[in-house]
């Protein structure tokens, strides 16, 4: 998962983040195979509209799922809701609003499904809200964050991991609903910060460094048998079991790093709010499907985003590259039936829609 529209491009004084660490671990290094891989490279020559605010009054959709028979479910950051369409683009229902009663959020963060539930992520009031297909509310479960980013992701219907950023001298945290037991892994590479000198992290960040409190932010997927953390600021991926063991890293070159880089470093000797800092994401989204997984690239300044595929040993195996006009994609979901992907861009109000070559 990521950071809603609103949390995306700033942080603030309130935000803390700290890095990451995998010491004591007899296996962090995954060793590349004898064989070198070829990466395929391909272009999406088009991207089709599937569904916009002129069609089925969708604001600023932040988040889509394909769920298990088929249909599209579509978050709405603008309006807090939830809209499920079929794979022609026709609405079925939509559900849910703005508010702190029972189906309602304050920021609807992610989208997670497991099973044939969609379990809608309110990262303001730290619950998961489970719904069925048909929009019924089947319950909320609440949980604490001591972190500022609150990234989770579901393991199961019952198991969820958590983002912590230090806390406790950890990365991550798993917490069962049913049992309140919790556990934490992850070795932190820095100690946690006690407050924040934003002017100590953005003369780092001019001078061509990575800030500490950058260093943390994550975001997570599970297969359901294990755990996948990418650090957004490092381009660094890791695997982790259910224990907590961490069973690889890799650091992942992907082809917009190092123009994203020098685009942030630049923002931040041009940025003169003090109480501000451009926020370095090399990602934009993050998924798993079946023995893969895809990362959606943050895009640069005049460059173009792209999807890249891995192998699950962190692998690049094939790049496909976004056609130069399209508007920024947040979020990403793929059918590896027939290789057609879905893009939300929310500060256009447009999901898309494209096939990946093969």
């Amino acid at each position: 998962m990521k950071m809603t529209p609103s949390e995306y491009r700033y942080f603030f004084l309130a935000l803390i983040i700290i890095s990451v660490a995998f010491q004591g671990c007899n296996n962090q290094n995954e060793k590349s195979a004898d064989k070198p891989i070829t990466i395929q490279n391909f272009e999406i020559d088009t991207l089709k509209v599937f569904t916009s605010f002129e069609t089925h009054d969708i604001a600023q959709p932040s988040d889509v799922k394909i769920l298990k028979n088929g249909h599209i479910a579509i978050a709405d950051y603008g309006q807090q809701t939830i809209s499920i369409l079929k794979k022609d683009g026709s609405l079925i229902h939509s559900f849910g609003r703005q508010g702190r009663g029972p189906g309602e959020f304050l920021n609807i963060r992610d989208i997670l499904t497991i099973g044939e539930h969609i379990s809608v992520y309110d990262s303001h009031q730290n619950r998961l809200v489970v719904f069925n297909y048909s929009g019924e509310l089947l319950r909320s479960e609440s949980f604490s964050s001591a972190s500022m980013n609150k990234e989770t992701t579901l393991i199961n219907d019952s198991l969820y991991v958590i983002g912590i950023e230090g806390v406790s001298g950890s990365l991550l945290q798993v917490q069962n609903f049913k049992s309140d037991s919790v556990f934490n892994f992850g070795t932190p590479k820095a100690e946690k910060e006690q407050g924040l000198d934003l002017k100590k992290s953005k003369r780092q960040l001019k001078a061509g460094k990575v800030p500490n409190f950058f260093k943390n932010k994550v975001i997570l997927n599970s297969d359901g048998t294990h755990i996948y953390a990418f650090f957004e600021a490092l381009s660094e991926l890791q695997k982790y079991d259910l224990h907590g063991n961490l069973l690889w890293s890799r650091m992942i070159d992907l082809p917009n790093n190092k123009q994203i880089f020098e685009d942030i470093v630049e923002s931040a000797k041009e940025n003169t709010n003090a109480r501000s800092i451009p926020v370095l994401n090399y990602i934009a989204d993050f998924l798993i499907i079946e023995d893969n997984m895809f990362i959606l690239t943050a895009r640069p300044s005049g460059g173009s985003q792209y999807i890249v595929k891995l192998n699950k040993q962190g692998e690049i195996v094939a790049e496909y590259s976004m056609p130069e006009n399209a508007t920024y994609g947040y979020d990403i979901d793929i059918n590896p039936e027939d290789n057609t992907a879905y893009f939300t861009s929310w500060s256009a109000g447009i999901v898309y829609k494209g096939i990946l070559p093969e």
